[in-house]
């Protein structure tokens, strides 16, 4: 008995482990090397098999999911792409890591009207081969590639909702059978949830890949995995075991996978610790906003990575990224810096963290002891040495180092020295010349962004002619005639109430959500079919774009289209397919000052 009871109290400790935070990140790998990294991917699910979807302020939760499909291959259910096209001469793949990650409780899922309340219902039994996808190379067929289930919290009863799930397949030697690694990489047949689920499907790939050049300074790369949702409690994960380098500009950066980081909610952060000041400094840029860093992108640095297909540029909850750390004048990683920690954490959005790596420089000491090679105390840091040996009836090729190693490397003897570590002797009966040519690097200046300071300033906005709209005209009936008044210079926003849209808790009036449906429908042929969330309207663009401003301040991302019919300018910040969808917003939204007037239009229906 004593015995049971302990086996119970046991698997209640695992169980509370799991709910507490799915599984924890753990070191997949770390590699010591001259070289640099790729990262490429794509996701998997969106509002169309093919066609981009550009419109960034569609949230996941509220879009019926169905499978990308891009392929043209019958035998596959889903299927993604993404381009690599870097410069690789004397490069050589040191390692290439595949990952796919879904949310997966069910086949679909379906919205259905229960009483008076939106309820999400599942349809069709979950397939449990998710460790199996197909992998095509660039001008190659598909591999079937067998990954290890990292977690899948559907197995351990975790995240009911959604249940999460991770996979990683090490397709190292698949890509060094290659002769080069540029060109187009397809996955296919990731399994997820199409429809609607509780919070929004989302799914996608990656593929990190680290490879070898002489003329690279010293790095080391680390990556981990795990899965781990981040929501009220903040997560860390610290790399450690490298040494920076003594001197000069130190370039760090990071690669991250998630699932289900929403651009509408905007409080989930990166910050990376400032061991000088004891304080966590929040990593961004241009596309990656301090406050809202998991925005439903896949970037490079501060630019969209637009070489997929379909080259989304909202990938619906699927987050890629590959970022710089802010680290100018080494003020947050110096010289002799042997550990980094990194902290995600978020007050209104839930997110799930599956992948990350680290990458920065390294001094050379450290570099040739971890990959066993002679010390050379004459060495310019991050100098790639070059030996060069001239004849004076030949000249041979320089020489350089690019032996692949890792932490397990054994160190090689002296007859195995490459010629960077240990120059030949040359035979006294030859006449040549032995030089030592080190090329030498300057230091890389990364100037600090400047920051944004918005400063508070009353909306101005010149007066227009009586604008006549039409907002929300009732079937058969005369539509009313708005004149909308201008914003006044002395305008006063009250503060707004957090907005969200729980379908488990939604009133349902089927009487107004029939009158959106039966409204007149407007031709724009620049938009995209579906009912439109309208704020305001203005004759004159700069009134517009004032207006624009004024909404992107308070944290949402307005949108403005021309109606051809009278070229006014209408700015919107929602808009659906589904008009019981954009009721509820407009019915949420009406209950902020600024918000009063907010009316629906019916577009290409």
């Amino acid at each position: 008995m004593r015995n049971l009871c302990l086996t119970i109290v046991a698997f209640l400790i695992i169980q509370i482990g799991y709910s507490q935070e799915g599984m924890s990140f753990r070191e997949n790998n770390k590699l010591y090397l001259r070289g640099n990294s790729i990262l490429i991917g794509n996701n998997i699910l969106s509002d169309h098999a093919s066609k981009p979807l550009n419109d960034v302020s569609v949230p996941n939760d509220i879009t019926k999911m169905k499978y990308i499909d891009v392929d043209n291959d019958k035998r596959t259910f889903s299927s993604s792409q993404a381009t690599i096209n870097v410069p690789n001469d004397n490069s050589k793949i040191a390692y290439a890591a595949l990952y796919w990650s879904a949310l997966y409780p069910y086949e679909s899922g379906v919205l259905r009207k229960s009483g008076d309340k939106m309820v999400h219902r599942g349809q069709g039994s979950r397939d449990p081969h998710v460790d199996l996808v197909l992998f095509k190379m660039p001008n190659d067929e598909y591999k079937m590639i067998k990954g290890d289930i990292v977690f899948d919290s559907f197995e351990k009863g975790i995240f009911p909702g959604s249940s999460p799930y991770v996979c990683y397949a090490d397709v190292t030697e698949h890509l060094q059978k290659k002769p080069g690694f540029n060109g187009t990489y397809t996955v296919a047949d990731i399994r997820a949830t199409e429809g609607n689920i509780s919070g929004g499907s989302s799914a996608g790939w990656l593929l990190y890949i680290v490879y070898e050049n002489p003329l690279e300074s010293p790095k080391y790369f680390t990556t981990y995995n795990g899965l781990v949702e981040v929501n009220k409690k903040p997560v860390e994960i610290t790399f450690k075991d490298f040494k920076t380098k003594k001197a000069g500009d130190i370039n760090t950066t990071i690669a991250i996978g998630s699932l289900e980081g929403d651009r509408k909610l905007k409080t989930d952060q990166c910050a990376i610790y400032n061991s000088k000041t004891n304080t966590y400094e929040n990593i961004s840029n241009s596309l990656r906003d301090p406050k809202n860093f998991f925005n439903s992108s896949i970037t490079t640095y501060s630019e969209i990575f637009n070489d997929r297909n379909p080259n989304n540029i909202n990938t619906l909850g699927f987050d890629l990224l590959k970022i710089e750390v802010p680290n100018s004048g080494n003020q947050i990683i110096d010289s002799n810096t042997t550990k980094a920690t990194l902290k995600f954490q978020t007050k209104a959005d839930r997110f799930y963290l599956f992948f990350a790596a680290f990458e920065t420089e390294i001094n050379n000491a450290f570099y040739r002891e971890k990959r066993g090679l002679e010390p050379l105390d004459d060495i310019v840091e991050s100098t790639p040495v070059i030996t060069e040996v001239i004849n004076t009836d030949t000249v041979e090729a320089p020489v350089i180092d690019t032996a692949v190693s890792t932490i397990n490397e054994t160190p090689k003897t002296k007859e195995e020295v490459t010629v960077e570590e240990k120059p030949k002797p040359i035979a006294k009966e030859e006449t040549k010349v032995v030089k030592e040519i080190k090329v030498e690097e300057k230091p890389i200046v990364i100037e600090e962004e400047p920051k944004v300071i918005i400063e508070e300033k009353p909306i101005v906005i010149e007066e227009e002619k009586p604008v006549a709209i039409k907002e929300e005209p009732k079937a058969k009936e005369k539509p009313k005639v708005i004149i909308p008044k201008p914003i006044q210079d002395d305008l006063v926003v009250k503060e707004e109430k957090t907005v969200t849209l729980d379908e488990t808790d939604m009133s349902f009036d089927s009487i107004k959500i029939e009158e959106v449906e039966s409204k007149e429908s407007v031709s724009i042929p620049s938009l995209t079919r579906g009912y439109y969330l309208i704020t305001n309207v203005f004759s004159i663009e700069g009134n517009a774009k004032k207006w624009t401003r004024f909404l992107k301040e308070k944290g949402y991302t307005p949108l403005t289209y021309i109606n051809p019919e009278n070229n006014w300018h209408y700015v919107y910040i929602f808009h659906s397919a589904d008009p019981s969808f954009v009721y509820l917003k407009k019915k949420k939204l009406r209950e902020m000052e600024y918000f009063k007037k907010v009316w629906i239009a019916k577009i290409n229906i």
